[in-house]
């Protein structure tokens, strides 16, 4: 690289050394022959010294264009040898250029500079025209305000040879001046137009069709050449074309921690496309929260925890009654109204009377006036409450999901906004550097022969069971006969079990046991069961119940019998570490 930067730079002082050495040349050969033309004396020279001034004389320096390629091919070469070198060998680089030729790519690859891919920032014609209108047509502006005070100082210029021409003829007409010879007279020149803000952004307009034809014709070349094209849509933000695009090449550049070690912080469905796209990974925590773990293990184990009763009804002694009121003098009031004969008749009764008789006779009045029709939707008002109803659901949804960011190739899920927030500001590194989270399978674990808790029907604070607690502290899905048969009759996507479960709930009999097993075995291959387990309460009760549960391949981890229960059903949980008893 430094041989080839030498080699310019010396074609460059040599060719300015001709250039000097002409000019002097052709300065030396004017003097000469003015010499011979005044009749002095000039010696001749010798026929290798005429030969060498006569090539001096004839040196064309290299033609613009040839010289600005040939510049720009060893440029691109200078590069080539710079590149595989320290860092850039290791570490890799960015290549960052205007729009390309096809000559340009040709060089590129004829040096070794094979590119891992290529990005292409897809501009629409629109944006790019609103983007640089301003600022091309303040730099058209400052163009012309140079060109008219210019076109002025040329006015003044050829105004004052003309006012010396005058002053000449009048002395030559008055005086008897010199003979000097008349100029010729110069036409003012006037000044140019002013730029226009449609002629810019027409100007703008070829330009962008010009640089899109060369920008397509380059790109053409690389699928040949196995060299992957990356096209990103800049029309939008900055922030938002730099993310994109440092997430697309995640993979080229996972060595430049400068720009992906920031937290990135996404939505969940957005952490989720990356994952599903493959332009992301799933951390070593998959979806675990890394904060928690790392509070789980720094600190003493959770203590177990009673979940709290849930909301109850007030008892009668519980409310206040209100004192009676003192009873109020009543006031007569005289008023008319008809009689059973249809009379008008004059009678005296009191307030409290008399408001009842004006209520009723304008409830009469409003029954007979025909009621107003409800005004009717127009389209665009239901399309607008049915876009306001889906966008707080979505709200309402989004607001259960995960917190998700994105570190370098990696995705991070957290179960709060406070764990996300501790994650960002106290130094990712204290988090992603530990063990991920141990296996965990999440198990069923079945809590029969419990008794329902009393003290609903009292009004008290709803009590909770042995198998509530169980759940809470596992944090597993709680479940008994009535949650199973509501989640039947409530799940669209199995319509036979949907209208089983509906007939049997409303009609109150008893619902058969291979009804409620196979609502069961479907109820626990659900996503929430298979990733947090589940308690069952009450569940298995009878034989057929448990035969059916084994036909359906549903596995118990954990059998746990509070009360001394039926030799037969006990018969079935025998083998520790299967049956517990308290």
């Amino acid at each position: 690289a430094v041989a080839i930067a030498a080699e310019l730079k010396r074609r460059e002082e040599e060719e300015q050394a001709q250039l000097t050495a002409k000019e002097k040349a052709i300065a030396e050969q004017a003097a000469r022959e003015e010499a011979r033309d005044n009749g002095e004396e000039v010696d001749e020279l010798e026929e290798a010294e005429e030969e060498a001034m006569q090539k001096l004389i004839d040196f064309e320096p290299e033609d613009e264009e040839a010289k600005a390629e040939r510049v720009a091919k060893e440029q691109r070469r200078m590069a080539s040898e710079l590149l595989r070198v320290e860092p850039f060998e290791s570490r890799g680089y960015v290549l960052i250029g205007g729009v390309p030729t096809e000559l340009d790519v040709e060089q590129l690859f004829e040096f070794n500079a094979f590119p891992e891919a290529v990005v292409s920032l897809k501009l629409s014609a629109e944006v790019f025209v609103n983007r640089g209108c301003d600022a091309e047509f303040e730099k058209r502006m400052g163009e012309h305000e140079q060109q008219v005070a210019a076109a002025a100082a040329k006015r003044r210029q050829i105004l004052r040879r003309q006012r010396a021409i005058e002053i000449a003829k009048w002395r030559r007409r008055n005086i008897g001046g010199g003979d000097e010879e008349d100029a010729e007279e110069e036409e003012l020149p006037e000044d140019p137009e002013p730029p226009t803000m449609d002629a810019v952004r027409g100007d703008l307009e070829a330009q962008h069709d010009t640089d899109t034809g060369n920008i397509q014709t380059v790109l053409a070349l690389l699928p040949d050449r196995r060299v992957p094209v990356v096209e990103i849509n800049a029309d939008w933000g900055k922030e938002t074309v730099l993310r994109t695009t440092v997430g697309a090449l995640s993979s080229n550049l996972e060595h430049r921690r400068s720009m992906l070690e920031n937290p990135l912080v996404v939505t969940y469905d957005q952490a989720v496309a990356l994952v599903a796209a493959g332009r992301k990974h799933l951390s070593a925590f998959r979806f675990a929260d890394p904060v928690r773990l790392r509070r789980e293990r720094a600190g003493a184990p959770p203590e177990v925890q009673l979940r709290p009763g849930g909301r109850g009804v007030e008892t009668e002694d519980e409310i206040p009654e209100p004192e009676p009121a003192p009873p109020k003098p009543k006031k007569m009031k005289t008023i008319t109204r008809e009689n059973d004969d249809g009379e008008e008749e004059t009678v005296e009764v009191t307030d409290d009377e008399a408001e009842e008789e004006e209520a009723a006779d304008a409830d009469a009045a409003d029954e007979e006036e025909e009621p107003e029709p409800e005004p009717e939707l127009s389209p665009e008002e239901l399309e607008e409450m049915q876009a306001e109803h889906d966008a707080k659901m979505k709200k309402i949804a989004d607001a259960k999901k995960p917190r998700a960011c994105v570190l370098r190739n990696r995705v991070y899920f957290f179960d709060t906004d406070a764990t996300l927030l501790t994650f960002l500001t106290e130094g990712a590194l204290d988090y992603w550097d530990q063990p991920p989270p141990p296996p965990y399978a999440p198990s069923v674990v079945a809590v029969v022969d419990e008794e329902a808790p009393t003290g609903a029907a009292t009004g008290e604070t709803r009590p909770r069971g042995m198998a509530h607690h169980i759940a809470h502290n596992m944090g597993a899905v709680y479940l008994d006969a009535a949650k199973v048969l509501k989640w039947a009759a409530r799940s669209p996507k199995l319509p036979t079990l949907r209208r089983e479960a509906l007939q049997f709930i409303l009609s109150g009999e008893r619902v058969p046991d291979e009804l409620l097993t196979s609502a069961l075995a479907c109820r626990l291959l659900c996503a929430d069961v298979c990733a947090r387990g589940a308690v069952l309460c009450n569940l298995p009760r009878t034989d057929k119940q448990f035969d059916a549960l084994l036909a359906n391949r549903v596995s118990l981890h954990k059998v746990l019998v509070l009360p001394p229960s039926d030799a037969a059903v006990r018969a079935k949980w025998q083998g520790p570490p299967l049956v517990a008893t308290l």
